[in-house]
């Protein structure tokens, strides 16, 4: 990503292809994942850094609380359970086991986190964002890891221009 410009939005502002960004705060890093249709954002899960979170606090993901084993979509892929499990049948769920590409609604998405931003920057057409966006999440394999996707920026880049 070169020159990039950040809005702080609401959800009733956003437009399919944005690279949002949930945070509480922009001094951590948070969790961004890409707009794909009404309500609907495919992000991904960071990785569990040794210590706890895959960031710098519990704010960063969207699904909170309550201590579980379980990694299974229904979580934040750090061993969380939400609070309160969402009643739309997609939210948080992973198509590919394993892959840490979710698909989420927003309202969940922002939950925990109390703000979206914008992240404007030169892109690919919309189509081709969604399109990236969609085929990544039904179809996540191994090469994406070893060609460089270790975080939820590197995989909003490669959907908004193609590379990776």
């Amino acid at each position: 990503m070169m020159d990039c410009e950040t809005q702080l939005v609401q959800i009733s502002e956003l437009k399919l292809g944005d690279h949002l960004y949930a945070c509480s705060d922009m001094q951590t890093m948070g969790d961004a994942g890409i707009v794909i249709g009404e309500d609907k954002i495919i992000h991904y899960v960071n990785p569990v850094k040794t210590g706890g979170w895959g960031c710098l606090g519990q704010w960063c993901t969207p699904f909170m609380s309550s201590a579980s084993g379980n990694d299974s979509g229904g979580g934040d892929g750090h061993g969380k359970e939400r609070k309160t499990r969402c009643s739309i049948s997609y939210c948080g769920q992973e198509k590919v086991a394993g892959s840490r590409v979710r698909l989420s609604c927003i309202e969940c998405y922002m939950k925990e986190h109390g703000y979206l931003y914008r992240l404007i920057y030169e892109s690919d057409p919309v189509e081709e964002v969604i399109e990236r966006a969609t085929f990544l999440y039904e179809n996540w394999h191994s090469k994406y890891k070893r060609n460089g996707i270790s975080n939820n920026q590197d995989f909003c880049n490669l959907l908004q221009d193609g590379s990776d």
